[in-house]
């Protein structure tokens, strides 16, 4: 046993470090946008799907967890590259539309790229995929 004081992970300690990632995540999501250049492409492949996380806060069972991925394939349909996104964020979806916009502005989406859209049936799925439309 170590006889020096050591912090301890206990749920607030936890919950500010993830505030503090989540902020400096933020930060480079807003100066990656400022950088992206858009040079289109004619189609794309997004998949977005959601998740509910339990948690321990008062007054919650659980969390929503969303994750967006836009995928570039090449002309013998395999898929060469791809973006990701992906947000917890209780903010009626801001953050995340805002992530998938950035993912789809790296694969070079553009106003006259044709999406394939990959999405249960959930209309916060299908939300995030809205926000794509020019």
């Amino acid at each position: 046993m170590s006889s020096k004081d050591r912090r301890i992970n206990n749920h607030g300690r936890v919950q500010n470090q993830s505030e503090e990632i989540g902020n400096k995540l933020k930060k480079i999501n807003n100066e990656e946008r400022e950088l992206l250049t858009i040079p289109e492409e004619k189609e794309r492949i997004v998949a977005v799907d959601g998740g509910h996380v339990n948690t321990k806060e008062d007054g919650k069972r659980s969390m929503e967890a969303m994750t967006a991925v836009v995928y570039k394939k090449d002309t013998r349909h395999y898929l060469i590259s791809k973006n990701c996104a992906a947000s917890v964020k209780d903010d009626e979806q801001k953050e995340m539309i805002q992530a998938t916009i950035i993912a789809a502005l790296k694969q070079d989406l553009g106003q006259n790229t044709h999406i394939d859209a990959l999405c249960d049936g959930a209309k916060n799925c299908w939300n995030i995929i809205e926000s794509l439309r020019p």
